[in-house]
């Protein structure tokens, strides 16, 4: 999967009529997360790679936890639960508690 078929799949969820009038916030956040994650591919360069590698990976968790959580809370407190929660979202993914350390990952490097 290349990058533009990652931003379409999810701006396809979003942009869903149904998804969309049931969850305005969310999906204006995700359109938001598609567009910064299209920006930061577009910059991406040997000095800034690993930072950016960073970046994705908490686009990613944010559009992850937002489409977990969706019907779980308010929109709001999704989508502030996604913005926090995205540095710790691989490491939990891997098993491991917020306060063990990770090994030292590529996956562990969300912003």
């Amino acid at each position: 999967m290349n990058h533009s078929e990652y931003i379409t799949h999810f701006r396809s969820i979003c942009e869903e009529e149904e998804f969309r009038e049931k969850y305005p916030t969310i999906a204006g956040r995700m359109e938001e997360i598609c567009q910064l994650i299209q920006t930061v591919v577009q910059e991406i360069s040997e000095d800034n790679a690993f930072l950016s590698i960073g970046k994705l990976q908490g686009y990613d968790a944010q559009l992850q936890i937002l489409l977990e959580l969706k019907d779980e809370l308010l929109e709001e407190q999704v989508v502030r639960i996604a913005e926090n929660d995205c540095k710790t979202f691989a490491k939990e993914q891997f098993g491991y508690n917020q306060n063990e350390e990770a090994p030292v990952s590529l996956y562990m490097l969300a912003q």
